[in-house]
């Protein structure tokens, strides 16, 4: 007596695409919500490097704050809404007459698919920048 074993292998590569594509998606969605959180946090500081930087060079101006939410509108595109952030933006001149300091605390952040939780993505972020500037007389070229 022979027994005869049929393998019947259909349907084997539906079932490995339905166990491997969940583990792709979550991983492809996950490198997006990365890349697009430090996109928006290196806009953020782009910004806040252009606002520090002009709120330095413009000591004797009044409004210090005004001049920083200027930057900053300049430096965004579009696409980054100000009107929730100016909250958090704190102009700070220090001891030092050239030295400031520009805070933005507790920015918040809105994920795009809302898949990660806040201990593996962050709902906020702060930045700090601090500028120091010296003036100097440099004689023009003869």
């Amino acid at each position: 007596m022979f027994f005869t074993v049929y393998k019947k292998e259909n349907g084997v590569a539906a079932l490995e695409f339905i166990l491997v594509v969940p583990i792709l998606m979550a991983f492809l969605l996950g490198c997006i919500e990365y890349g697009r959180f430090f996109k928006t946090r290196m806009a953020y500081d782009n910004a806040l490097t252009a606002a520090v930087r002009t709120v330095a060079m413009n000591q004797g101006d009044p409004s210090p704050a005004l001049i920083a939410r200027f930057m900053m509108e300049q430096a965004l595109s579009e696409s980054y809404d100000l009107s929730q952030v100016m909250g958090y933006l704190t102009v700070r001149k220090l001891s030092d007459p050239a030295r400031v300091e520009i805070v933005l605390e507790d920015v918040p952040y809105t994920p795009l698919t809302g898949l990660f939780s806040d201990s593996m993505l962050p709902a906020t972020f702060s930045l700090k920048k601090t500028m120091v500037y010296q003036y100097s007389h440099i004689p023009a070229p003869i």
